[in-house]
């Protein structure tokens, strides 16, 4: 992060967020357990991605990233397209 963006960073980005997926004020968003703000704080996020293409592509990159199970399908037609 460059100086100029810590000057102007966001302290209630996140507030405001959940306050638009909500419609909850700040004041309620504050006064939730913990949990359920964190909750709310990841649903939010999410829908704020899947509101555009770019934001859909982003989270499908994610989940892609945590897979842990090989994709044999792909592996199998790789190797036929490189002839192995």
């Amino acid at each position: 992060m460059e100086d100029w963006e810590r000057t102007y960073n966001l302290k209630t980005s996140i507030l405001r967020r959940i306050s638009q997926y909500t419609g909850f004020n700040f004041k309620e968003i504050l006064e939730l357990p913990y949990s359920y703000f964190l909750l709310l704080n990841k649903e939010s996020w999410i829908a704020s991605y899947q509101s555009g293409e770019e934001g859909l592509k982003i989270l499908k990159d994610l989940w892609r990233l945590q897979q842990t199970e090989s994709d044999d399908k792909a592996i199998k037609d790789f190797s036929k397209k490189a002839g192995t």
